[in-house]
């Protein structure tokens, strides 16, 4: 049986640091390191120390000369890791932890090595990868990609030979090594067969960028590099030189992203019937957006008419908003003059007729709307109709539970006992199987802990726990939405998974800082939950950074000067400043929708979509929303702010 001991001294804890620390009140946990008292409060400032990204507070804390031999440990080689000047100690420590902590001696081996390459040992990185390394190591792809390259710019090919023949691995850089190889040897025919398997197995590698320099012919291939590397003029001008029809809609669609717009048009007419069938929709589609920004408003209408009638949400979507932006047919008219046949196209034709206040010819496409499949479009007609004081009896399946128009119509029904939860704790399991994920989460590497959880609802529960006294809240919500979709009867909702969903740790923070700029805490609160899931690590592909997603250009606009990335990722800056971002957004549209869609796609689309979509209907509002993207994270957060609500009253009650 699992025993809770490791979780006992973070939450029953009554001292002062664990206190701050369940608060998420990092900073102050940090200020009172002089007072830790048991092992609980150590790991406390330890975590904290991490997630604020201040690792010059671990020096004047630990006795590096005499580390703790527990798992305290973990912690303060992950900040060691971090601190630029320390790699004589995190070398040492690290190899310390790789002897005592076996569950992720692999990991730790992997890191490592990333360090000593780092520092420019890539002799000693690689030593220590042939001394470990085996075809069962896990990272084994990660570390060839990263030390081969290294070994061919310094020319190191004794050592390359060394890798390729105990690594024989289907890995890019393998391929990339062998065909540079080769050629190095004087055999260009052998150096070209690796090429070419590399660029057809990893098209998106940067490395095959390079391996077609050395390949003749194979356009089609080499085009695929260029698409998959956001090169969209070279890749149409290979792809121009290959006769394979399998080629032809990324030709399309690089002249597309070149905005040749009437260069598409041409050759899509001439290609079309040559494209393979189960491109022509997606194709058709693109030629829709190419009329439309070319002006011919009705040959986009034509396209996105045909594929909304077989039921295509997307090309509904579009179509109604080529009629809101270029006013080219009314309501009425769009009834007369054109069928409209799938539930799919009635609902989003019920929400222009809705905007033009055609309110009967409204009511007359919800209900035909509410033939669809799909669950969020019965919602939404349902809402609409009883908003338009049209009473009908909901038909609705058991999902879409969590879904904002669900809210609305049917409420949300919440078990408050435990019982079933409770279950999970008493059912016995493998303490082995969350070893390695508590370990992991006390380093600081919750993807990698993640990995290793097992899927049964025993372990879900469990790994809930440890997430929440470890405050990875992206981890509470990660596992405890997991553990609802296990359950076979999931609504109405245990009440212990809805705090798990929704968690309030973040609340009495967000809370202060929100009055100060005169904002609803909830709606702040909601905002930063849909933002990182309250991860203070949170890094987008763009570079938005910490709890509210903040890109650095952001930051500047926001401060007049440069913020350095460890300030963006404190989360009581980061709130500062992100909070303050909103404010602005507030201020300027005057719409608490319109701000936050502009939270999420930029302040200029929000001032667009004020003067388009002219409504005082909140629900209309976000419905209109051009962006899936966008809509569906207003909804999310007006969906979060009820439930936050709902919650908020119960603690309050209890």
């Amino acid at each position: 049986m699992f025993s809770f001991s490791f979780l006992l001294f973070l939450t029953i804890s009554t001292s002062p640091i664990s206190t701050l620390f369940e608060e998420r009140e990092f900073s102050e946990v940090i200020r009172l390191r002089g007072q830790a008292e048991t092992r609980g409060d150590t790991l406390a400032i330890l975590e904290s120390i991490l997630k604020t990204k201040k690792y010059h507070f671990l020096l004047d804390f630990i006795d590096l000369k005499n580390p703790p031999e527990n798992e305290l440990l973990l912690p303060i080689v992950h900040i060691l890791e971090e601190i630029p000047d320390k790699e004589y100690e995190y070398i040492e420590l690290c190899e310390l932890a790789m002897q005592r902590f076996p569950e992720i001696k692999e990991y730790l081996s992997f890191r490592y090595i990333l360090k000593l390459v780092e520092r420019g040992l890539v002799d000693s990185a690689l030593n220590f990868f042939l001394l470990i390394g085996s075809n069962e190591f896990s990272y084994t792809s990660q570390v060839l990609d990263l030390i081969i390259p290294l070994l061919m710019q310094h020319k190191q090919f004794h050592l390359l030979d060394t890798i390729l023949r105990r690594f024989p691995e289907d890995i890019p850089s393998v391929y990339w090594a062998k065909g540079k190889l080769y050629l190095a040897k004087g055999y260009p025919s052998k150096a070209k067969v690796f090429f070419i398997t590399l660029i057809k197995k990893f098209p998106e590698h940067y490395l095959s960028l390079d391996g077609i320099k050395y390949i003749k012919g194979y356009y089609g291939e080499k085009g695929d590099v260029y698409f998959y590397n956001g090169e969209y003029k070279k890749a149409y001008l290979n792809y121009k030189k290959t006769q394979n029809r399998r080629f032809l809609p990324k030709r399309l669609i690089s002249l597309y992203r070149m905005r040749r717009y009437s260069n598409f048009i041409k050759e899509y007419k001439k290609f079309r019937r040559k494209l393979p069938q189960k491109a022509r929709k997606k194709i058709d589609i693109y030629a829709a957006y190419a009329y439309w920004r070319l002006g011919l408003h009705q040959k986009a209408l034509k396209l996105f008419l045909y594929y909304a009638n077989k039921g295509d949400i997307l090309s509904a979507r579009e179509l109604l908003d080529l009629l809101l932006k270029e006013k080219i047919l009314s309501p009425y008219e769009l009834a007369q003059n054109h069928h409209i046949k799938s539930p799919e196209l009635s609902y989003t034709m019920g929400l222009y007729a809705l905007y033009h206040g055609t309110d009967s010819l409204a009511k007359k496409f919800f209900l035909n709307a509410l033939s669809t499949n799909s669950q969020k479009i019965k919602l939404r007609s349902y809402f609409f109709l009883k908003s338009l004081g049209e009473t009908v009896e909901p038909k609705l399946e058991e999902k879409e539970y969590l879904d904002l128009f669900s809210l609305y119509t049917r409420g949300l029904p919440v078990i408050t006992s435990g019982s079933f939860l409770n279950s999970l704790l008493v059912t016995p399991i493998n303490p082995d199987s969350l070893k390695k994920f508590r370990l992991f989460l006390i380093y600081g590497e919750y993807y990698e802990a993640l990995r290793y959880l097992p899927k049964k609802p025993q372990y879900l529960y469990r790994g809930i726990l440890i997430a929440d006294s470890l405050a990875f809240d992206n981890v509470v919500i990660h596992l405890s939405l997991k553990l609802l979709n296990s359950l076979e009867r999931k609504y109405p909702i245990p009440l212990v998974l809805l705090k798990g969903i929704f968690p309030l740790s973040y609340y009495r923070k967000i809370q202060k800082i929100a009055s100060v700029f005169g904002l609803d805490p909830l709606l702040i609160h909601s905002l930063v939950r849909e933002e990182s899931w309250f991860n203070p690590d949170a890094v987008s592909a763009r570079g938005a950074i910490g709890l509210m997603q903040l890109l650095p250009e952001t930051a500047y606009r926001l401060t007049g000067r440069n913020i350095s990335y460890e300030d963006l990722m404190s989360p009581e800056f980061n709130l500062m400043l992100g909070i303050k971002y909103f404010k602005s957004l507030h201020d300027t549209t005057n719409n608490v929708i319109l701000a936050i869609a502009g939270y999420n796609a930029g302040p200029s689309r929000a001032i667009s979509w004020k003067q388009i979509y002219n409504t005082r209907d909140p629900f209309l509002m976000m419905e209109l929303i051009p962006f899936s993207e966008t809509r569906k994270y207003v909804e999310r957060i007006m969906r979060d702010i009820i439930i936050y609500k709902y919650l908020i009253k119960m603690e309050e009650n209890q």
